[in-house]
């Protein structure tokens, strides 16, 4: 068993995945998220100490939180898109590329504020890659066809080598950063890691959103009505 291999395996007997729902453990993430946008020079402080948006309300997303011991150490948001339901931070900054796949009946999963703790990233080597199975499982749960992942620039070699990503547009303004993340998109991991039962409980029929993120963030912009309007055929987009 290789190194990274071993090292997924170990996590998965110590972390815990599951949705959060509840308003208090959603304000844990908010301020999860927020310490480490804020650690990495990504936001400038926000009223509040969290950072959340509009789609962290939407019936189309979910937040799940990833424990050790009973601790918050790590979220990502999971949205899936389609006709129905098209708006998300993506949609927001890449419609030229996400309205024609969803105007083709491609249902599309966006892993979004995706934050691991820096402590936890120093005891758990390998915590990140572990983390990054999720958006595979959800795909698979959710009967996805493509997965997004919106990232800087330095990331892409990763997304591109270990997770088999390929990048569609370059890096841009994307909502409330302060540094620029382009898209990358897959298909290919879907099936072969969407059989794995290890994470099947974070993933159920979403509830209703308790509203954890109010107005003393001061950070839940509106998206426009036409954010994910058609600018391109379905078949437009190429690999950068």
């Amino acid at each position: 068993m290789d190194t990274i291999s071993a090292r997924v395996e170990e996590l998965s007997t110590r972390i815990f995945m599951r949705r959060v729902t509840a308003a208090s453990e959603r304000e844990q993430v908010f301020r999860l998220r927020h310490a480490c946008y804020l650690e990495e020079g990504a936001i400038d402080p926000l009223p509040g100490g969290m950072l959340c948006d509009q789609f962290d309300q939407a019936g189309s997303s979910e937040i799940i939180g990833l424990y050790e011991s009973g601790e918050l150490i790590g979220s990502i948001r999971l949205q899936v898109l389609s006709r129905e339901h098209p708006g998300s931070p993506s949609a927001l900054a890449f419609p030229e590329v996400i309205a024609p796949l969803l105007a083709a009946g491609k249902r599309l999963l966006d892993p979004t504020r995706f934050v691991i703790a820096t402590e936890a990233s120093r005891r758990f080597p390998g915590l990140a890659y572990f983390a990054l199975r999720l958006p595979f499982m959800a795909a698979a749960y959710h009967g996805v066809d493509i997965a997004l992942a919106a990232v800087r620039s330095e990331h892409m070699p990763f997304y591109r080598r270990t997770l088999r990503y390929r990048q569609v547009s370059a890096p841009r303004d994307y909502l409330l950063l302060n540094k620029p993340l382009g898209l990358m998109l897959t298909d290919r991991l879907i099936a072969a890691l969407g059989g794995d039962s290890t994470a099947s409980h974070a993933f159920s029929p979403m509830p209703p959103r308790p509203r954890a993120c109010s107005e003393r963030n001061g950070s839940m912009p509106q998206a426009p009505a036409d954010a994910t309007r058609a600018a391109a055929p379905a078949d437009s987009y190429e690999e950068l």
